[in-house]
Order: structure tokens, then C-alpha cells, then sequence
């Protein structure tokens, strides 16, 4: 007979619930840098409030930064009384360098080796995490706020918001559904253990200490670290029917992806990686446009000459500015009307895109490996969509435009010049992206019918 969980027999076995909370770690565990990121951006703020925005309520005694090169050994949580922006400067310098050397001690000693987490290491974060928070919220009182120039007031306001956000969105539901999966990697491991030790769930309340006491010292014996909660939400299961457990288990993990693919962040996700997808058809109509442009660069004959010279002396040829080229391309803005633009200003708006979605790759995959569903979330995927199809239209539209125009007669001549394998790929990249708005665009439509 296989080895089921909970002794449930020909359901679900241990090893493919282990293999599932490996799974979902091993995703969790992608994420890494990104909230490695998320806390070097709350550090960076946290130095912006020390050095620029409350600079009275700190200590002008710069030996703190030597604290903050050291490497970062434990977490550390000194007792503090944040009573006036401008008094107590030292307990609030020593207070704000132990919330820095945290961040750095969570990002070095934590997160780089989450494989060797533990729930103990979590309780630890969250309770740095908390502290942080309750400094900045006392911090930010309005009997402080008022000591505040005028000029640093929306600042420091965007500042905190920024902080709280990250947390709010990024950080705590992380720490969270590592703690959960810790969570279940321990019930799994120790309910053989309990049900051995205790038998029927009746059989705990009569004899609740002797058999706590059993528990604890058969968690000694193995070096594991005795949870009391976790374990009495354990003992608490004994009492469940198998089906309920079954039914538990696998609404907790073996049904999740399939609810999120009709669930509106997966669709809004599917969208949104599609135009991350893009990122390469750009940096091939950015070469083609390039292209285009150096064609139409007329050059002196002196100009060649000393061009020449260069290259020959440095092996570099002079780099001459770039005549724009402009043309015109049909805009639908309500109406259709004829919009002059230049080649210059389509591969700049390319790149721009290009630097838009790499970034925003990073959330789009951070969502995905924490299967996050909340508000902000969505919020984020909207806007990722809206800019992301916004933007590749007017490039479609003005890419459209340059190729009319390099067909008319006047460059028939330059445009022989590119071989027809390049004209051909340039075409095909057109169809492309005007295919992928047609499809992120009823998609979208569909979704927002529901």
C-alpha cells in the first residue's frame, strides 16, 4: 500500500503532495531577486528620509555608514522612544542603522539562501518588517509632518506611501506564502509522527498534556524544532474525515492553477506577456529603421575623405550627426487624418517601450511565480496593457507610414539597396504586430465583458 497522506489510502500520496509543495516553493524561490529589489528600494528611500527629508531628527554624526559596510551577522530590534523630531537624535540614528543593517541582513543572510529557511527565520523577518514600518509610521506623525518645510512635504509623503506599498504588495504577501508552504512541509512531516503518538483525535483532550509532553520530546530526539500552534492545528486535523482532508489539500494546491486561468490576473497576465513578447521584434525594426537612416546620410566628398583618414589612423570612422528623415503616416483618432513624424522620433519611442517592458517583466514574472491575485496586481497588469498597446499601435501605424513612403518613386532606388531577405523580415514584422494588437485587443474586450 502506497504511503498516503494523513493515511489516506489511493487518493493522494505523500510523495506527490511533497512533490506539489516542492513545486510551489521552487516558484517562490524565482522570485528571489525581486524581493531583494523590493528591499533595496524601501532601503534607498529609508537613507533619502535619514539624509534629506528628516534630517533634524538624526544624529549628523556620520560614523553610522561604518555600522552598514560590515557584513550583517543577525537582526536586531533596539528599544526606541521617537518622542519630537528634533529630540532624541541618537536613540533615532542607532534605531534607523538597525533597520538598514536589517534590510541588509534579510537580503544576505535570508534570501540569498532560501533554500535553508525556516519558520523561525520568517517570524524573524516579519517581526523586522513590522518594526520598520511602526519606526516610519511614528516617524511620520503629524506633530513631525508639521516641523516639515512646505517644499519636502509631498516628498516625504510619496516617500512613505512608496514604502508601505512595497510591503503592502510585494514583501508581506511573499513572506507569506513562504511561511505557508514552511507551514505545510511541517504539518507533513510531523502528522505520522502525531497520529503514532496520539491515535484518534477523541484521544487528546482527556490526556492533552502527557501526550503534548510525548510530542515534545520525540521533536527533541529528531532535532526538529517543536511549533506549538502548527502542531495543534495538526492534532486538529484527526478529527477531519479523509474526504475533508482530500477536498482541503487539493482546493489548496492541486486546483489552484486551473482557478487562475479563469480568473481575471492569469488573462490580464496572458495579455500583458504577449507584449512582453514583443521585445525582440523591436530591437529588429530598430536595426531596420537604422538602416533606413543610414542611407539617406549624404557625405562631402571631403567629408568621405577625412572619414577615410580616421579609420585608416584609429580604425574608427568619424561619427557624423545623423540627418532625421521625416514622413508622413495615417493616424485613426476618432478620424482619420494624415500626423508627420520622423525616424528619429519612431526609434525613439521603440526604445522607449523596450525600457518600459524589460521593466515591467520583472513585475509581470514576480506576479506569476507568487501567484499574486490582489488588487494592486491587477491594477498593474491594466497598465502594463494600456501603455504596452497604446504604444505598439503608434508604431505600428508610423512603421506603416515609412513604408509607404520609402516605396514611392523618389526611393525606390536607396530602398534596392536592402537586400530583399531584410524587406521581407520587415513585412513579416508588421503582419506580426498588427496581428498581436488584434488579439491582445479582442482578448482584452472579452475580459472586460465579464
Amino acid at each position: 500500500m502506497r504511503n498516503i497522506l494523513y493515511d489516506i489510502t489511493g487518493i493522494i500520496s505523500m510523495e506527490e503532495i511533497k512533490k506539489i509543495l516542492q513545486n510551489e516553493k521552487a516558484n517562490l524561490f524565482k522570485a528571489t531577486n525581486y524581493i531583494i529589489s523590493f528591499y533595496t528600494q524601501v532601503y534607498n528611500s529609508i537613507l533619502n528620509i535619514r539624509e534629506n527629508l528628516f534630517t533634524s531628527a538624526f544624529s549628523s554624526d556620520q560614523a553610522w555608514k561604518e555600522v552598514l559596510n560590515t557584513e550583517p551577522i543577525a537582526l536586531s530590534f533596539p528599544e526606541y522612544h521617537l518622542q519630537s523630531i528634533e529630540g532624541e537624535m541618537q536613540n533615532n540614528s542607532e534605531t534607523i542603522v538597525a533597520i538598514l543593517a536589517n534590510i541588509q541582513a534579510i537580503q544576505n543572510l535570508y534570501l540569498k539562501n532560501l533554500q535553508d529557511i525556516t519558520i523561525q527565520d520568517i517570524q524573524q523577518i516579519r517581526r523586522a518588517n513590522l518594526y520598520t514600518l511602526d519606526f516610519i509610521q511614528r516617524l511620520y506623525s503629524r506633530e513631525n509632518m508639521a516641523l516639515i518645510a512646505e517644499q519636502r512635504l509631498k516628498i516625504a509623503r510619496t516617500v512613505k506611501n512608496n514604502i508601505v506599498k512595497i510591503f503592502e504588495n510585494n514583501i508581506t504577501p511573499y513572506i507569506d506564502k513562504v511561511e505557508s508552504i514552511l507551514i505545510d512541509e511541517y504539518k507533513l512531516r510531523m502528522m505520522p509522527l502525531i497520529r503514532r503518538i496520539i491515535g484518534k483525535h477523541s484521544n487528546y483532550a482527556p490526556d492533552s498534556f502527557k501526550f503534548d509532553h510525548q510530542i515534545k520530546e520525540k521533536c527533541a530526539e529528531l532535532s526538529i524544532h517543536y511549533h506549538q500552534d502548527i502542531i495543534l492545528s495538526a492534532i486538529a486535523d484527526l478529527a477531519k474525515s479523509d474526504e475533508v482532508l482530500v477536498r482541503e489539500m487539493k482546493a489548496k494546491f492541486m486546483t489552484t492553477e486551473a482557478q487562475q486561468q479563469t480568473g481575471k490576473v492569469y488573462k490580464l497576465r496572458e495579455i500583458a506577456n504577449r507584449s512582453i513578447a514583443q521585445l525582440g521584434n523591436l530591437d529588429k525594426l530598430i536595426s531596420f529603421f537604422t538602416t533606413i537612416q543610414n542611407l539617406y546620410q549624404p557625405r562631402t566628398l571631403l567629408e568621405r575623405f577625412m572619414d577615410f583618414l580616421k579609420r585608416i589612423i584609429t580604425g574608427k570612422g568619424i561619427n557624423f550627426p545623423k540627418k532625421d528623415l521625416h514622413f508622413y503616416y495615417s493616424s485613426r483618432t476618432g478620424r482619420l487624418e494624415k500626423r508627420r513624424t520622423s525616424i528619429q522620433i519612431l526609434i525613439k519611442d521603440i526604445t522607449a517601450l523596450k525600457s518600459f517592458l524589460s521593466r515591467v517583466k520583472e513585475t509581470v514574472d514576480f506576479y506569476a511565480y507568487t501567484k499574486t491575485t490582489n488588487t494592486a496586481s491587477i491594477r498593474d497588469m491594466e497598465n502594463v496593457i494600456d501603455k504596452s498597446i497604446s504604444s505598439l499601435n503608434t508604431i505600428y501605424t508610423q512603421s506603416l507610414g515609412l513604408r509607404d513612403w520609402l516605396v514611392w518613386k523618389n526611393n525606390i532606388k536607396r530602398l534596392n539597396k536592402i537586400p530583399e531577405s531584410q524587406q521581407e523580415e520587415f513585412n513579416e514584422l508588421l503582419l506580426g504586430l498588427n496581428y498581436h494588437l488584434i488579439i491582445n485587443k479582442q482578448n482584452l474586450r472579452d475580459l472586460m465583458k465579464k
